[in-house]
This record gives structure tokens, sequence and C-alpha cells, in this order.
């Protein structure tokens, strides 16, 4: 396959544009006692258990380990969407940045990932 899912892709963008998550960095999932907070990524790990795909998910002291994953999507993720590796870049313009970067380094919102991920992946 070439190109994300675009099925996937939907679900990803819808995901990231609702209230459901909310953005934190540096981990996939990080666990805070007022709820998790989930990088794009996180998001997306999440997508694939609710439709279907097979992950051990384990919760740790602070973070959720997806596939024994912390900080990336594993592989089966990957494969579910069409990704051709774990941190998909998207063009900036002036240099392509992987979607993680954009959410712990430059502080996009999830809406702005959610134009990004829509628009280029």
């Amino acid at each position: 396959m070439t190109g994300m899912n675009p099925h996937v892709r939907d679900l990803w963008v819808t995901a990231l544009r609702s209230d459901d998550y909310r953005q934190g960095r540096h981990h996939l999932t990080t666990l805070r006692e007022d709820g998790p907070r989930f990088c794009c990524l996180g998001v997306l790990c999440e997508v694939a258990r609710l439709d279907g795909v097979e992950l051990t998910v384990e919760d740790g002291e602070n973070v959720r380990y997806y596939d024994g994953e912390e900080n990336y999507p594993p592989p089966a993720v990957l494969r579910w969407a069409g990704l051709p590796n774990r941190n998909p870049e998207v063009d900036l313009g002036h240099g392509r940045r992987g979607l993680s970067v954009l959410n712990d380094e430059r502080g996009w919102t999830f809406a702005q990932i959610a134009d990004a991920v829509e628009e280029q992946l």
C-alpha cells in the first residue's frame, strides 16, 4: 500500500478534532491523576484499538505501552494505518518535520496536526 489508508486518516483526523483526547507531550500516552494525555501518535494508537487492531496495552506507572512501545506507534498500528515509518512527516514549506516534533517541540494543537494529516498524508 502506498500512502496512508484513507479510512484510517479520516478516523484519526476526526479523533484529533474531537474533545475526547487531551493533548500531552513526549509519550504516546502519559498517565496522570487527572486523566490520560495523548501525543497525536497516541491518539492514532487509541483509534487503532477502537477499530479492532489487536494490541497488547499495558499501563505503567506514568505511561501506557502499546505492544511494548511508549514513544512511537508499534508495527501493527503502522501496518493498519498504511504509514511507512513511525513518525510520519509533513512538509512545512521550509522542510519536513515528523508529527511528534510538531506535537512535542513546536506546540502544534491537535487541530493543526489534523489539518496537516488531512492535507498531506
